[in-house]
């Protein structure tokens, strides 16, 4: 694979490595002005700022000048450097306050300049600011199709604009957009680490603190749909492999993984300013594994060295631009780590492989507490071989996916609750056929059973409180069905909390750092190392409060918080009601659990296995000092792949992957037809020549 298949910085080497003025213009002007305003983020940077800026503008202001084509690129990087000194990557690169404001204001003194040169030039017609935030504010837009937080920001920011001050109105809408933002704050405050599971919309979210992004199929593919410019970029890729046409079949999965990296390289560099600036500690980007090979260790492991292959050739590349002073002990290492479907026995042997060779996981498709201190378990083992190779190590995570958890239960109970309550109804088959035609708002012709399936499917079946389920079971059941209700929407919450006070919580630290040093052989700041480099990953929110209620404090630094981009938008609207007060939700991921609502949630089997450990877990756990009862009735490894959540969510993965990769095998095969269509052309124009000749 030739890394510039894709296109992601200058071709030729800077012209002035050492000068970051004269570097940050030639990225801006070769195309890249996103790459140009990243350049700042630089702790070299951080006494000397406003003259950078200041030496920048000079130059682009020449280049603005002189070629009407590079006004857009020199107008875009300077909104882009403005926007990271209001963002938090600017106070991770140590860049002051004083001089973020300093520079800002230089930045807007020659964007109204320009401005009022264009009217005078031209009448009023071009106006090149007007342009490139329509293009800022029109991306933020496509974020989940305008249902997203980004996009509904992208609107607030338009709603405040004056046209006749567009630069300047665009620069204060932006800054009090991301320094009031609830994530913003919950950042700043340490309230979480936050991540975003979206590959688009990637760059606004660094803004406000974000730190990793996951990936799935369904993510992946959606990239393409929101940003339809990324076929461009796979037409690129597709055009490096002329082998993929003669034989789609066999390359299918080849196909499917370039496509992959294509939807997530651009996050990945995204993130590349906060990944080298933590040392690898923040800034990664999960990316999934074939699902279809989450049964084969070797296979897993051969999809993720060839896409880290792919990536580390790219980044050897565009670094030196990024930041050619730095020095790396491997160079162009990816901040990735690869999301581990922790639905098989074989997810051990693949995590702990992985994370010895420092390559990092994302442990994912996990439900359980028992699941998850087992990962944690195998995870601390990977990365203390890892570091007594002398491997360094990255960010590697632990998902708890809260709302598919809930999801399964809601979904088991409302089946029985269903089946009991028309067990002696004579007129059952018709009262769910007809509730199929409401729910679903058209007939199917399907079996009773089947009938009971579909209509109790989260995809129809939002609460047991809804009121076309209470019509369907009997309204007399409307107080227990509350009640159950609101219990299941707390199932998700307390997992993810036991398993922060088993593995992270700040009274259990110390006993795991003993445990790491006198089993595995390694020092106390490497066992330090190891602890500090697992964060536990909420995920697959369902409503506000499965963001609010698992939050930490400055304590707590083993936490990120991983939010879909319509999760985000209900957090975010909610911080906007009256009387919000984050500070209400400070630690409340240490938060004991309600007596009465875990004693009712552990009547139901399916929490019982979320929720409890295993035998050998207990055992396990009282090594490390941690004193938790014997429990028998946690999920087992060989249930893993049984239990109803994670096979549900693996089946939803698998054919998301496989609708993904025929999407992509087709635009490879629209590619070829397309180029034989060219070719015939181009043959019979020849001939035409030479005829007329």
């Amino acid at each position: 694979m030739k890394p510039d298949s894709w296109k992601i910085c200058p071709d030729d080497r800077p012209s002035d490595v050492q000068n970051p003025s004269s570097r940050l213009v030639q990225i801006a002007l070769s195309g890249f002005p996103q790459l140009a305003a990243d350049t700042i983020l630089n702790r070299d940077y951080s006494e000397r700022l406003p003259l950078i800026i200041e030496e920048a503008i000079r130059l682009l202001n020449l280049a603005f000048i002189q070629e009407r084509r590079n006004r857009e690129a020199c107008v875009r990087v300077l909104l882009e450097i403005a926007l990271n000194l209001f963002g938090i990557e600017g106070k991770r690169a140590s860049l002051s306050e004083a001089d973020a404001e300093k520079s800002v204001v230089q930045i807007l003194l020659i964007l109204k300049s320009w401005e009022e040169s264009e009217k005078k030039e031209y009448d009023g017609e071009l106006d090149s600011t007007k342009v490139v935030v329509d293009q800022i504010l029109r991306d933020m837009r496509k974020v989940l199709k305008g249902q997203s937080m980004v996009a509904k920001i992208a609107d607030e920011i338009e709603s405040g604009l004056d046209k006749n001050d567009p630069s300047g109105s665009f620069l204060i809408e932006s800054k009090r957009a991301i320094q009031t933002n609830v994530y913003y704050e919950i950042v700043s405050k340490a309230l979480s680490k936050i991540g975003n599971d979206s590959a688009t919309g990637l760059r606004w979210l660094r803004h406000l603190g974000a730190v990793q992004v996951s990936s799935n199929p369904v993510i992946a593919a959606r990239a393409f749909e929101e940003f339809e410019e990324l076929w461009t970029d796979f037409d690129l890729v597709i055009s490096s492999h002329p082998e993929w046409q003669n034989n789609l079949e066999q390359f299918a999965d080849e196909i499917a993984l370039y496509g992959t990296v294509t939807s997530l390289l651009p996050n990945v560099l995204d993130f590349r300013p906060i990944a080298l600036l933590s040392d690898f500690e923040d800034g990664m980007v999960s990316i999934q594994i074939n699902p279809n090979k989450a049964s084969s260790v070797r296979d897993s492991l051969e999809d993720a060295l060839r896409i880290y292959s792919i990536l580390r050739e790219l980044l050897r590349k565009y670094d030196p631009w990024l930041m050619p002073d730095l020095k790396l002990d491997s160079p162009g290492r990816p901040n990735v780590v690869f999301k581990v479907a922790t639905s098989e026995p074989e997810a051990i042997d693949l995590t702990e492989s992985l994370d010895s060779k420092g390559m990092g996981t994302n442990n994912t498709v996990t439900f359980s507490v028992s699941q998850e201190i087992k990962i944690v378990m195998t995870v601390i083992k990977g990365l203390a071989h890892a570091l007594k190779a002398g491997i360094p190590i990255t960010r590697v995570y632990i998902t708890n996916m809260e709302g598919r958890l809930e999801d399964h239960m809601r979904e088991c109970l409302a089946s029985d609750i269903v089946h009991s309550s028309l067990e002696k109804v004579d007129d059952r088959r018709e009262r769910i056929k007809s509730t199929i035609s409401k729910v679903a708002q058209k007939e199917i012709e399907i079996s009773y059973e089947a009938g009971i399936e579909l209509i109790c499917n989260k995809r129809y079946l939002k609460s047991l409180s809804d009121k076309w389920f209470f019509d369907l079971v009997g309204k007399d059941k409307t107080q227990i069905l509350d009640q159950l209700e609101s219990d299941i929407r707390m199932s998700g919450i307390f997992v993810t909390r036991r398993v922060f006070r088993l593995a992270f919580d700040s009274t259990v630290r110390s006993k795991w750092t003993k445990y790491l040093k006198e089993h595995l052989e390694i020092s106390e700041s490497q066992a330090s190392k190891v602890m500090d480099s697992i964060d536990l990953l909420p995920s697959s929110k369902r409503r506000d409060a499965d963001t609010l209620q698992v939050l930490g404090n400055s304590l707590v630094t083993n936490l990120t918080n991983t939010e879909f981009p319509d999760q985000q938008l209900k957090v975010w609207n909610k911080s906007r009601e009256t009387n919000f007060a984050l500070s209400k939700f400070e630690n409340s991921i240490s938060n004991d659990p309600d007596p009465k609502v875990l004693e009712r949630l552990l009547e139901i089997a399916e929490f019982r296995k979320a929720y409890l450990l295993t035998n050998e877990l207990s055992k396990e756990l009282n090594e490390v000092g941690i004193d938790v009862p014997s429990e028998t009735d946690g999920l087992e490894v060989e249930d893993w792949k049984s239990y109803g959540p994670s096979k549900k969510t693996m089946e939803e993965f698998k054919n998301a992957y496989l609708s993904f990769r025929s999407k992509l095998v087709q635009s490879v095969n629209s590619s070829n037809s397309q180029r034989e269509k060219l070719s015939k052309l181009l043959n019979r124009q020849d001939g035409r020549m030479m005829t007329s000749s």
